[in-house]
């Protein structure tokens, strides 16, 4: 079983993302794109969605990819934390309104990241 989808279009910080939740025991899918992420959690239905910045080709933002991850029955439950760059606090309230369960900004350390996962993935 996956525990946590991961999502995010910069495969350097995808990786670095992958692993320190990987190493904290977690098992994880990571993909640079949203589309496939979407098909891959309504086959699988993981525990937890961590949603970072996704390809202009794929939403024309993340708060659209949440919104649209939200539509889904079997994924209407799942927690969803949007990992963004963007800072503002419209940015996060967009995030909130399409249904983000949490919202962090990056960069954001390990420690940050894995008390998170720990919150919903238990």
């Amino acid at each position: 079983m996956v525990d946590i989808l991961l999502i995010y279009n910069v495969p350097e910080i995808l990786e670095n993302l992958e692993q320190w939740v990987h190493r904290s025991g977690y098992n994880v899918t990571a993909t640079t794109s949203a589309r496939e992420g979407l098909q891959f959690a309504l086959q699988t239905t993981p525990r937890l969605i961590l949603l970072g910045d996704v390809p202009p080709e794929d939403y024309a933002s993340t708060p659209d990819a949440c919104a649209d991850f939200r539509q889904h029955n079997t994924l209407a439950e799942i927690p969803i934390v949007i990992l963004s760059a963007r800072s503002l606090i419209d940015d996060k309230v967009k995030g909130f309104t399409a249904g983000a369960s949490d919202y962090l900004v990056m960069m954001i350390r390990p420690d940050e990241l894995l008390k998170c996962v720990e919150k919903y993935v238990y």
